[in-house]
């Protein structure tokens, strides 16, 4: 499809453009549609309207003009406020109980993982495989309310995935911008997920070790992480996340594996100051993480990885 993206300054406020409606979709047959978020997904322009999300496809749109404020930039900003605040150190019970409303569960065909809120506005991070390409995805909060969730941005490497849902006011989780092992590793860490479709629950253990894997940087730690567990947050004894649980060891005992927080804010800034650079959805549903045998799964959530894998 050729389409024009263009992004503008705040000045629609001056024009009298409500900031729920700043994004605009023009159609190929005159048509215009104003909506407070949209994204690109499998063909597709998806966009909130009504509440809920809907779809039109992309050979009907002619542009797309992004309100320039409405990237995600400020996530990386919300992300900054929460950090300063969340310096004490918790209990383990007083972690669950600020910790638990941003966790949220994922559906997706007939998988089903974690995530959690990033900002207030609805962004969820998760693992690239917890989706699947052309499946709706329902995201549960811990409230009991449910949401149809968007895909705004993925990557398989790493094991990446960015959702939005429509909605606002949200208690969102704090990524560790800086994760060093000569002060991280044996310190406390609680995992909170899904494990086994066990909602909402949490586990707790240290961290054994930071490591370099296919050039991913990864959290061990011998939390108990289970399927189900997959995109949910390994939280710090701060409130803080240090990392995003992803896979495990076969055969191998406390052997578990979190994308490292630092690494996933890098990621987010990158889409947050370049967010034509990130794809919508990047690669296939299969991944491989190492180099003698394939990746498995047990139901639906975490990735069970063969030994021995690539790391240092």
């Amino acid at each position: 499809m050729c389409k024009t993206i263009v992004r503008y300054v705040l000045i629609i406020l001056a024009l009298g453009v409500s900031l729920s409606d700043a994004h605009e979709i023009y159609l190929k047959d005159g048509r215009t549609i104003k909506t407070k978020n949209c994204w690109e997904e499998n063909g597709l322009v998806r966009y909130e309207r009504y509440g809920g999300i809907l779809s039109i496809k992309e050979e009907l749109v002619e542009k797309i003009i992004y309100e320039a404020s409405a990237f995600i930039g400020s996530v990386t900003e919300e992300q900054a406020v929460l950090r300063k605040q969340r310096t004490d150190t918790l209990a383990s019970d007083e972690i669950f109980r600020i910790c638990k409303p941003a966790v949220v569960v994922i559906k997706c065909g007939r998988g089903q993982g974690a995530g959690f809120f990033v900002s207030s506005r609805g962004h969820i991070l998760t693992n690239f495989h917890v989706i699947r390409p052309n499946a709706p995805i329902s995201v549960y909060l811990s409230s009991g309310r449910e949401y149809t969730g968007g895909v705004i941005s993925s990557t398989e490497q790493p094991d990446v995935a960015l959702l939005k849902i429509s909605e606002s006011d949200l208690p969102y989780l704090a990524l560790e911008k800086s994760l060093l092992s000569e002060n991280a590793v044996g310190k406390k860490v609680f995992a909170v997920g899904n494990p086994l479709g066990l909602k909402f629950s949490i586990s707790g253990g240290i961290i054994s070790q930071i490591r370099n894997i296919d050039t991913v940087k990864y959290v061990q730690t011998d939390t108990k992480i289970n399927p189900g567990n997959s995109g949910g947050p390994l939280i710090d004894t701060h409130g803080n996340v240090v990392g995003m649980n992803t896979f495990k060891i076969r055969g191998g005992t406390g052997l578990n594996f979190a994308i490292s927080s630092d690494y996933l804010y890098n990621w987010v800034q990158q889409y947050s100051e370049n967010p034509s650079t990130v794809p919508r959805f990047s690669g296939s549903q299969k991944r491989e993480l190492t180099r003698g045998g394939e990746d498995s799964r047990e139901g639906g959530g975490i990735i069970i990885v063969p030994f021995p894998f690539p790391s240092r």
